[in-house]
C-alpha cells in the first residue's frame, strides 16, 4: 500500500492497492528509461496490454521501475501511455 502510482496530467499519483486486488492475472514488467532494449520493447507491450485488457478485464500489468529518479519514471511512463 502506498507504493503504486500512475501518471495523471504528467505527475505521479497514488493508486490504491484495491485497484489491482481483483486481478486474476497479474504481469510484472521491470524496465527503465535508461535501458535501450526496454524502450524498444515497451511500445509493443503497451499494444499487447491494451488488446488483452479489452478482452480480459481481470488482467493487469504492473510496471516496476529501475529508473534513477521519480521524474525519469514519470517521463518514461508518460511516453508510452
Amino acid at each position: 500500500s502506498g507504493k503504486l502510482v500512475s501518471v495523471q496530467a504528467g505527475k505521479l499519483a497514488p493508486v490504491p492497492a484495491d485497484d489491482i486486488r481483483g486481478a486474476r492475472y497479474l504481469a510484472v514488467y521491470y524496465s527503465a528509461k535508461w535501458c535501450p532494449p526496454c524502450r524498444a520493447f515497451t511500445p509493443e507491450l503497451v499494444k499487447a496490454y491494451k488488446q488483452i485488457k479489452a478482452r480480459h478485464p481481470e488482467f493487469e500489468l504492473v510496471f516496476v521501475s529501475s529508473d534513477r529518479s521519480a521524474s525519469d519514471m514519470a517521463d518514461y511512463m508518460s511516453s508510452y501511455d
